[in-house]
């Protein structure tokens, strides 16, 4: 099958618990590993919950698992993988002296930020296997990045794109109880691509409007 073919399916697949189980454990293999993760993964998706139900959402693709909140990612799961955004101001900087992990900004000043939306979002990519390493140094840092990444408005692709089945397979993997992100009835209505044609027109107010117009022409000609 075509990447085109497999992302097609995966794409109908999403509200499936049994496509984010497979993926997720080709990505993470190793039970111990996998449950320290998907455990941090699940505590982030509680937290950006509380902060805003509707700002945030979850995403599966065939080569990766994706924590949206607000604008930006947040924690991301790749095939023996972690990559999760930090905030610097409250970063453990000793971080950066463990082997194995790479950190990563925009610009030279890591206040600035990996994104613009969020000042100060640094991102922290390492082995999964070093997560129990690491997480001493990084997990506050997160949780702070998490509430900042919840004030800002959620990413226009993240509801369209959110995959349910990845919080079924938490709920049932894990044993605890994962929220499913509230979003507002307007978001589902489609905005006008122009001013144009941004209301429907009544045909039969249409005619009688028209018709006005024409005996108002009709009468400055008499005048």
């Amino acid at each position: 099958m075509s990447v085109e073919g497999e992302i097609k399916m995966l794409i109908q697949d999403r509200n499936l618990e049994s496509t984010a189980k497979s993926l997720i454990e080709t990505f993470l293999p190793e039970a111990n590993v996998r449950k320290l993760c998907l455990e941090a993964l699940a505590e982030s998706i509680i937290l950006a919950h509380q902060e805003n139900s509707s700002r945030w959402g979850i995403t599966l693709f065939p080569n990766l698992v994706r924590l949206n909140v607000g604008m930006i990612e947040t924690f991301v799961i790749s095939p023996n993988k972690l990559y999760m955004i930090a905030d610097f101001s409250t970063l453990n900087l000793d971080i950066a002296d463990i082997k194995g992990v790479e950190i990563y900004a925009s610009t030279p000043d890591l206040y600035v930020g990996v994104y613009k939306s969020v000042p100060g979002s640094t991102g922290c990519e390492f082995p999964a296997n070093l997560f129990s390493k690491v997480k001493p140094y990084l997990w506050d840092s997160h949780r702070q990045l998490v509430i900042n990444a919840a004030t800002t408005r959620r990413h226009p692709t993240t509801q369209d794109a959110h995959s349910p089945g990845i919080l079924i397979y938490l709920r049932n993997e894990l044993g605890i109880q994962m929220p499913d992100p509230i979003y507002p009835l307007e978001d589902d209505k489609r905005k006008p691509k122009s001013g144009r044609n941004r209301f429907k027109v009544d045909p039969n107010i249409k005619a009688a409007v028209d018709d006005i117009e024409k005996r108002d022409q009709e009468l400055r000609k008499d005048d």
